[in-house]
């Protein structure tokens, strides 16, 4: 962010973040990526305790509420510490995404995961032209708080428990109830005896935890790798956010810009991942953004010396990154299995959010030499694209329930097509779904 920038930003809060105290304004954002790092572990996996809907419910609205706080802190401290509580409780997106993934069939996870990405980047514009007509930052705080309340009464009223994890604990009764009014509402009659019944194998293993991820080394590599490319992902995708705003003549447009582009790449990227496959999808795009990146500081700057040329390959580049970042969530909650599904977003989350917490800094390289953050993000970004490869494939197919299924030693499919069925698709696999008298 250019020196400029952070010093309007520093007069709109009353306690003077300007000249030497500038470097205040960059901590705030540090500050919300820090908690976002500590509250990943200790809260991704009450959601595999207590379930999902809960811990979705209580994070969303205490955050809410300690958005709203903020308008009313007294000093600087104060703020800083509400803004680490903030991520910290922010990591309830982990679970909602999880849960989201769970309530839909294999074909429609993708869709149904980006669905939600745009919104996030509608939600950017909306904040763009929320700061542009609203000048009074504790009255924009405060709409923002709102908004975010809104969110937890629409989770509370249409968005059950997960049927899946409810399964997985021994709930049956609960998860049939909830599918039945899933196929209701998608038209479907189920036959009179049908019931839910959860197919266990007797195992002497332990229960699925972290250290199950790293005690096969196909689960340990793809977990590493995954760590890596959420690390890239946060870093360069909040990074070239700030950077777009701080390019162009109005700041205001340029960061609407920066989330208007990921909408079509969004969608593009929704076609590709179900016809060409996750890996090859998030590779291929990843690679196109980081190069995007890479030739900001390598071309001549005869070409792109003006402000246009500059925000437009940043732009490219954020466009890319973002979308795969969505689909990101999607291939990490498709590998993952459902026992320890949020517990592993939480581990990866860690990785990501400490990259993240250097992302205000990123900005300062370019006093080094100019657009030096931007080579660093596109080599970060096409290391990361070259080893996404290394992951498995996903499309189309069930969600591991334990970490023995997703390395491919113990596979059922009994219980997903029983979903598959109450989901609404009759296909050819409907007579392999058993309907048991209960």
């Amino acid at each position: 962010m250019r020196a400029a920038q952070v010093h309007r930003l520093g007069k709109v809060l009353p306690w003077s973040l300007v000249c030497e105290r500038t470097k205040n304004v960059y901590l705030l954002q540090s500050l919300f990526m820090v908690g976002m790092m500590v509250g990943a572990p200790l809260i991704s996996p009450l959601a595999d305790m207590f379930g999902r809907r809960r811990v979705v419910l209580v994070t969303f609205g205490l955050q809410a509420l300690l958005v709203a706080a903020l308008v009313v802190v007294p000093n600087y401290a104060t703020f800083a510490v509400l803004r680490f509580l903030s991520g910290f409780l922010g990591v309830g997106g982990l679970p909602c995404f999880t849960l989201c993934s769970e309530l839909v069939r294999p074909q429609y996870r993708c869709r149904g995961g980006l669905l939600g990405s745009i919104f996030y980047s509608t939600g950017i514009q909306m904040l763009a032209l929320s700061a542009y007509v609203i000048p009074q930052w504790r009255l924009l705080v405060l709409t923002s708080a709102a908004l975010g309340s809104t969110s937890v009464l629409v989770l509370w009223l249409f968005v059950p428990a997960s049927p899946r994890w409810l399964l997985l604990k021994g709930r049956t009764q609960e998860a049939q109830n909830i599918m039945l009014g899933v196929a209701r509402a998608n038209g479907v009659t189920p036959p009179v005896s049908f019931t839910l019944v959860a197919t266990r194998k007797e195992t002497t293993s332990s229960p699925d935890n972290c250290c199950s991820l790293f005690r096969h080394w196909r689960a340990a590599l793809w977990t590493v790798v995954l760590c890596f490319s959420w690390a890239v992902h946060t870093l360069t995708y909040y990074g070239l956010t700030a950077a777009a705003a701080t390019m162009g003549e109005n700041r205001f447009i340029s960061f609407a810009l920066s989330g208007l582009v990921e909408i079509p790449s969004t969608i593009a990227l929704a076609w590709m991942l179900d016809k060409l496959g996750r890996r090859y999808s998030i590779s291929g795009m990843m690679l196109a953004g980081g190069i995007s990146c890479v030739l900001i500081m390598l071309l001549p700057d005869s070409y792109i010396d003006d402000e246009g040329g500059r925000l437009t390959l940043s732009l490219i580049g954020k466009l890319c990154i973002a979308a795969t970042f969505n689909a990101i969530y999607i291939f990490t909650g498709e590998i993952f299995p459902t026992s320890i599904r949020s517990t592993a977003f939480g581990i990866i989350n860690v990785c990501g959010r400490t990259a993240g917490i250097v992302y205000p800094f990123a900005a300062l390289l370019d006093t080094v030499k100019r657009d030096l953050h931007f080579f660093i993000f596109g080599v970060l970004i096409i290391t990361s694209a070259l080893l996404s490869l290394l992951l498995p494939e996903t499309v189309g197919k069930p969600l591991p329930k334990t970490v023995e299924e997703m390395v491919g030693k113990d596979v059922e499919i009994h219980e997903a097509l029983q979903f598959d069925k109450l989901l609404g698709d009759y296909g050819s696999n409907s007579d392999t779904v058993k309907a048991n008298q209960g």
